[in-house]
């Protein structure tokens, strides 16, 4: 994996943060959009400096799938929120 990392909560909020630094290849990002319903987000986490893009609805089957392609390790992030 890289030192970047994608985040993901599972505290009933079903968010991944794919960091904004790490342009995802279309067909992902296609993919997580047609699955959510929603696009998505780009705004800070937490009282990082570094900005997410903030998919909404994402299962943690899905997060795990998508952190796997991209051979990113997915970490919870229960510790902030976006702001």
């Amino acid at each position: 994996g890289s030192a970047r990392s994608i985040r993901d909560s599972h505290e009933g909020k079903r968010l991944l943060f794919p960091p904004g630094a790490l342009d995802l290849p279309h067909l992902i990002k296609r993919s997580l959009v047609l699955r959510t319903g929603l696009q998505p987000t780009k705004r800070p986490l937490g009282s990082q400096a570094d900005e997410y893009y903030v998919y909404e609805n994402v299962g943690p089957t899905a997060a795990s799938r998508v952190a796997e392609l991209l051979d990113q390790d997915l970490q919870d992030s229960t510790d902030g929120e976006c702001a």
